[in-house]
């Protein structure tokens, strides 16, 4: 669904992924893992249209994303929830909704997505009226993915949904995640803690000051010396 090839992006002068190749088969979840600073935001910002490519190409359901606006990309149906969830804080939960389908087209789909995501995130329902900046981390979460998906995509880019949050609010977050996939959604996780990371989807990159510094199957991975040392604190 998703290819990189030998893809460069920086921010100015600074080159931050230095040739970066990776695949997403359609209906996985593969996951980027890595220390701070190793490119892994700049990845995902890289294939969603919000820096350019200094060299390479980046292909989705095999049509170039080269060039094309980040809105566009979206309209295509690849979403990107950011990290620290940025949502609208001073909007309330209905209305945050109701910007991540703001390039939809299909009403009717919209009406029956919102009814289902309240469905499945039945705490933000209770919150309807509320200020989103009035929301738990967890919830707020919760809304965050909830926008993406009103977009209707059929794959996320997801940057470490579980930053800053208690562990059993992680472990919902997770429990939702795989749910959407199962539900026919790809995703492509960046995510801080890798073992839950590895343990949740199917293949997995290492990042490495931004180059690729192992992939494969993400049992093969949690089974390597070098993760497990390096990334899982063993």
């Amino acid at each position: 669904m998703l290819t990189l090839e030998n893809v460069k992006a920086g921010y100015g002068n600074i080159e931050v992924l230095h040739g970066i190749s990776l695949r997403v088969r359609e209906g996985e979840i593969a996951t980027v893992i890595g220390a701070n600073g190793a490119g892994k935001t700049t990845l995902l910002s890289a294939i969603s249209g919000l820096i350019p490519l200094r060299s390479g190409e980046i292909r989705f359901k095999g049509k170039s994303l080269t060039g094309v606006r980040a809105d566009e990309i979206v309209r295509r149906g690849l979403c990107h929830i950011p990290e620290g969830r940025r949502i609208f804080s001073k909007l309330t939960v209905r209305e945050n909704f109701e910007l991540g389908a703001y390039r939809a087209r299909d009403k009717k789909k919209v009406a029956k997505t919102f009814e289902s995501l309240l469905d499945f995130f039945p705490i933000l329902r209770e919150r309807l009226a509320q200020p989103s900046g009035l929301l738990s981390g967890g919830e707020q979460q919760m809304l965050a993915i909830a926008r993406g998906l009103m977009s209707i995509p059929e794959m996320i880019l997801l940057d470490e949904p579980s930053l800053g949050l208690a562990p059993k609010v992680v472990s919902d977050i997770f429990k939702h995640l795989v749910a959407i996939n199962q539900s026919g959604t790809t995703l492509l996780l960046v995510e801080q803690n890798a073992m839950l990371a590895l343990e949740t989807a199917q293949d997995a990159y290492v990042l490495e000051t931004g180059s690729v510094l192992m992939k494969g199957k993400s049992s093969e991975l949690l089974n390597s010396d070098l993760v497990r040392k390096a990334y899982l604190g063993e």
